[in-house]
């Protein structure tokens, strides 16, 4: 098939066929179709949202398909239940794609790829068109656990940690919003003059927008475009950041001559703010573990011509050179705060990880101490929303370092994402945020 003439559908079943086998491969292969040459951005948007949507939507689509299938979804080969999800998710109310087409097109890729069972997924997929408009879920509603788990599709562990910190009704809505489409979202330069004239920019292209909620130098692109063909991108006036992360910046309130450490710094998006406040006369020391991505990061600096960051490779946790008045630990996490990007992660990450994640998190924090001059602040986030990830770990770090203390600053002023117990978050109900964790620490 020529590339000019690819099948989003077709091309959506092969992502998700590689992504069954390795479900760590989906953002490569994402990222693969990004550079394909379909007819038009449709037909891109279309195979990346049935690729993303069929992955999110796993456990929903097999409660359907189990009541409308003979056997078992289990027992069927992997490409049949693939073709099988595909085609169940394109009816769901949601995805408002015309049901014919959704059938049609479905059982066209089962003569191709499931050879003999094209007539068993025309029947089952029209039985589901007929039916999908009255299905309810309320019976389930009796088991609360069971009813968000599988209608918003999480996995069992995960809803039950969120159930056990908030109400039913405030976890349904983190649940929903973490299903839903996020806008692009890019940072500017912090400069007055020069968001202005962005703007003034995006406004003669006819391209729909709107200001961060907090953060002005952030915007939140609404029209449908490739991030690389905004204005100004060769020229480095912006890079691709939620501005859930710029407020983690923000509580650190790096400054003009202050001394900075990230400790977990690649790809970037953090570090690269962090340089850009600071200017060109002070510096961030940024370490990472991994060289390919501190060669993103390295990538990052040379297109927004950053050159007061020096890039380190090193384990954050065993890093122990210099001292600084500002140092950031942005933690490798479970990524539950980000599953709306990474519709992978909530199949991949199990309950068993978080202590795995946890003993990480506590030795990049304890390591940081140290290195931290008198005066100073130590700012602690992740894209968690599990308390083993976030409070506990403050809880035991405040323990063995009782010299230590968590407060808000007076220079941050955003006081609707922080909590009594002086910790920051952006969860849950901020709908276009990631959700991010945040604790500020000073000594005594």
């Amino acid at each position: 098939m020529s590339e000019l003439n690819l099948n989003p559908r077709e091309e959506a079943y092969r992502v998700l066929m590689i992504a069954r086998r390795d479900p760590e491969s989906l953002q490569h292969e994402l990222a693969q179709l990004k550079q394909k040459n379909f007819r038009g951005r449709f037909d891109l948007n279309l195979g990346i949202y049935l690729v993303s949507g069929t992955i999110k939507m796993q456990k929903r689509l097999d409660l359907i398909l189990s009541q409308y299938l003979r056997k078992k979804l289990s027992s069927h080969s992997d490409s049949l239940i693939t073709v099988l999800r595909l085609g169940c998710f394109q009816l769901l109310p949601e995805c408002n794609i015309p049901h014919y087409a959704a059938v049609n097109e479905t059982v066209n890729l089962a003569k191709k790829y499931t050879p003999g069972a094209e007539a068993m997924v025309n029947a089952v997929l029209k039985n589901i068109a007929q039916n999908i408009e009255k299905l309810s879920f309320d019976e389930l509603r009796a088991d609360m656990l069971n009813y968000l788990t599988q209608f918003y599709s999480y996995p069992i562990w995960f809803v039950k940690e969120l159930l056990s910190i908030y109400p039913e009704t405030v976890v349904e809505k983190f649940l929903r919003n973490g299903n839903e489409a996020q806008p692009l979202q890019v940072r500017l330069n912090n400069d007055p003059e020069l968001i202005r004239k962005y703007l003034a920019k995006l406004q003669q292209i006819n391209m729909r927008f709107k200001q961060g909620k907090f953060l002005k130098n952030f915007i939140h692109i609404l029209s449908d475009t490739n991030p690389t063909q905004l204005p100004q991108f060769d020229d480095g006036e912006y890079i691709i950041q939620n501005e859930a992360s710029g407020l983690v910046v923000e509580l650190l309130n790096p400054l003009p001559g202050d001394v900075v450490l990230d400790l977990c710094a690649a790809p970037g998006g953090k570090t690269t703010d962090i340089a850009m406040r600071i200017g060109s006369d002070s510096k961030v020391t940024a370490v990472d573990i991994s060289e390919p991505r501190l060669n993103l990061l390295r990538e990052n600096l040379q297109r927004l011509k950053l050159e007061n960051v020096l890039p380190v490779k090193a384990d954050g946790a065993k890093f122990t050179s210099g001292k600084y008045n500002k140092i950031l630990v942005d933690a490798p996490c479970s990524g539950t705060g980000v599953f709306r990007k990474f519709p992978e992660g909530r199949w991949i990450t199990t309950a068993e990880d978080i202590a795995r994640y946890s003993a990480m998190q506590i030795g990049l924090l304890k390591n940081a101490a140290p290195l931290l001059l008198p005066g100073g602040a130590i700012v602690y986030s992740t894209c968690s929303v599990l308390k083993a990830e976030n409070e506990m770990i403050i809880e035991q770090f405040l323990k063995e370092m009782p010299e230590f203390q968590v407060i808000i600053p007076e220079a941050f002023k955003i006081k609707d994402v922080v909590g009594e117990d002086n910790f920051m978050r952006t969860y849950p109900g901020l709908k276009y945020l990631d959700n991010i964790f945040a604790a500020y620490l000073t000594r005594k």
